[in-house]
Formats: structure tokens, C-alpha cells, sequence
């Protein structure tokens, strides 16, 4: 790898550092304490119950994603947590995908499946693994899947990925991209560093036209979901520094979404068609676990609150939500960290 091409990988690496820095910091998981009072949700009629996805014999699992058939994907830990691999979680069994799959990051209505190993990343579809590879760069990250089959991620810059071929997307000209979501219209959304290669912008591409999202104040944020009806969502520094706050930008406008009260930095993870919100809220200062809230009506409440049934559970991220409302995310239970669904309660 020559100078330039190192220096490119560097700040690719630096750009998913940081998209993943307020997840990171510290760390996001274990139980914390719950600052809002329960009888501030005792309002809302919405509730949930719970499904623990369990391991794959180990003591860690986490789910990234649900499509509207309810099918889930992740990762998950064997026995004495020697290795993990992906998994497809479907009609209440745990599939394990493979020891050559790291991680499951997203999977269609038709049940493809993209998701990491090692520097590669793969596609499985109808029980096929196929490799996702860039000979022109060392590594290949695929992030999402819409139910056309597109895929996008980053290798080098951001990409999609389409009929056994990588295409670049165009950015803001600086050294760098990521995608990480994508709709069945072929939208794209990711962050890329803008032609100072310090300021790093959330963008939305369509119709071969990319569009710089903008921020909420700061030099950094990340665009990870996208519906159909083209709302984004995403984190953005609200200052210099790492304070940011969930957003969700529609018809032109980036709108703050806030955080839980008595945290500091929150992330949306996740739009469905309907308009219901994911992510994690957090305060870093204090340096307490992650808490996974739904965002609806106007109003981010955390998901703990809405598990009427709770059997020792402490969620601490939502990373989707499907049509139905159903929800998979990563939380706490008899102090291991396992994969869940949440059920909306009819």
C-alpha cells in the first residue's frame, strides 16, 4: 500500500471511528439507572413484551436488524466464547450462518442477508455464502440491504454494490466515505469528509445527486437510516467536540430529536415507513450504560418503560425498527448481553 493510498485507508478508519465513537466511549453496555420517572410513561398506551434471542452457547449475542417477516440478524458467541459468527433468527430458532461470518448487519423481505468477515464482507442468499470483495482496496464493509438487492458500505469510499459489482459513490471530493443505509428506491445515506478532510457530513444521494445533510452546530455527523418516504435519520455534533444529538432530517430540514432526560448524547439508529425512531441514549460524563429509546408522537421515551413484563431486562440499544414495530436492538439480562425483539403488545 503507497503513501497516499495509506493515508486514505487512515481516514476511512477514522471516519467509522467515528461514527461509532459515542457507541464506543467507554462502552455502551451493562445496566444503568433509569432518570425518568415510570409514571411519566403511565400515559402511554404502547407496550411491548420481550423476546430473548439467546447465543449460540456462549454468553453474548446482539441483534442489528428485522425485516417485516419478523426475521432477525446478528451475532452471537459459541461456547466459552471462543469465536462468534452471524446468525438468522427465524421462527423462534437460531441459525448460525458459519464460522466465516463475523456478523450479520442487515438482511431484505426476500431473507438476503449482507454482513462482515474479516476485511471481506458477504452476501447469503438461499443458504449461498458469496463473498463481497474489492481487489482494488483491502477491505469491503457492507452495511445494508434494500429488498431490490442493492447493497451499500464502504471499501476505500463509500459504494453500492449491484449485479456482482463495487460502484463509488460520489461525495464531497475529500478522502473518505461511508454508506450505511439504503431504501428500496435506491436512496442512499452515509457520512464523508468534505474537501478540508476535517468536517465530517452526513449525506443523502439520489438520483445520482449527493446532498450535504448539514449539522446541528458541530463538525461531525453520521446519516444511518433512510425510509421509503426519504426521511433520514443519524447523529450530529450540536458543538465542537462529542456532544451530539439524534436527528431527523425531512424535506430539507435536519430537526433535533434531543436525548433522555439527564443524558447527554443520544443516536438514531433507525426509521420505519410509519415514521417511529431507534437509537441509544447516553451521558458520557457520568459514564453510564446505554439506553435504547423509541422516538414517536413527538416524543423520545425510553424502551425500559415500555417493557411492562420486564424479567430483569435492561435494554441499552435499538439499531431497527420494521413496519410492524417491531424492534431489535442489545440489552442486559442476569449481566450478560443478549440479543432481543420487542412484541407490540395489541
Amino acid at each position: 500500500m503507497n503513501l497516499n493510498n495509506k493515508e486514505k485507508y487512515i481516514k476511512i478508519i477514522l471516519i467509522s471511528l467515528m461514527s461509532s465513537l459515542i457507541l464506543v466511549f467507554s462502552g455502551c453496555g451493562g445496566k444503568g439507572s433509569n432518570s425518568e420517572s415510570s409514571a411519566e410513561t403511565e400515559h402511554i398506551s404502547l407496550s411491548y413484551s420481550i423476546i430473548d434471542l439467546g447465543t449460540l452457547g456462549g454468553n453474548l449475542s446482539g441483534a442489528r436488524s428485522i425485516n417485516n417477516l419478523g426475521q432477525v440478524v446478528g451475532y452471537a458467541w459459541h461456547p466459552e466464547d471462543l469465536y462468534g459468527s452471524s446468525f438468522l433468527y427465524s421462527d423462534g430458532l437460531m441459525i448460525d450462518l458459519g464460522e466465516i461470518t463475523d456478523i450479520a448487519n442487515d438482511i431484505n423481505d426476500k431473507g438476503q442477508i449482507v454482513g462482515t468477515s474479516g476485511i471481506v464482507s458477504y452476501l447469503y442468499d438461499n443458504d449461498r455464502i458469496i463473498i463481497i470483495s474489492n481487489p482494488d482496496w483491502s477491505y469491503c464493509n457492507a452495511h445494508s440491504i434494500n429488498n431490490k438487492g442493492q447493497i451499500v458500505g464502504e471499501s476505500k469510499n463509500a459504494f453500492i454494490y449491484e449485479n456482482g459489482k463495487i460502484e463509488y459513490i460520489k461525495t464531497f471530493d475529500g478522502n473518505g466515505s461511508c454508506a450505511y443505509g439504503i431504501n428500496d428506491i435506491g436512496q442512499v445515506v452515509g457520512n464523508a469528509l468534505l474537501t478540508d478532510n476535517l468536517t465530517v457530513s452526513a449525506f443523502l444521494y439520489s438520483n445520482g445527486v449527493t446532498t450535504d445533510l448539514g449539522t446541528l452546530g458541530g463538525k461531525f455527523n453520521a446519516a444511518y437510516g433512510i425510509n421509503n418516504k426519504g426521511q433520514v435519520v443519524g447523529t450530529s455534533a450540536i458543538s465542537d467536540g462529542i456532544i451530539s444529538h439524534s436527528f431527523l432530517y425531512d424535506e430539507g430540514k435536519m430537526i433535533d430529536l434531543g436525548i433522555l432526560e439527564g443524558d447527554e448524547v443520544s443516536n438514531a439508529m433507525d426509521i420505519n415507513n410509519n415514521g417511529q425512531i431507534v437509537g441509544y441514549s447516553r451521558n458520557i460524563s457520568k459514564d453510564t450504560a446505554c439506553r435504547a429509546f423509541l422516538y414517536t408522537d413527538g416524543k423520545m421515551i425510553e424502551l425500559n418503560y415500555l417493557v411492562r413484563d420486564n424479567p430483569g431486562w435492561y435494554l441499552n440499544i435499538a439499531y431497527k425498527i420494521n413496519d410492524n414495530g417491531q424492534i431489535v436492538g442489545e440489552g442486559t439480562i442476569n449481566g450478560k448481553e443478549h440479543a432481543f425483539i420487542l412484541m407490540p403488545n395489541k
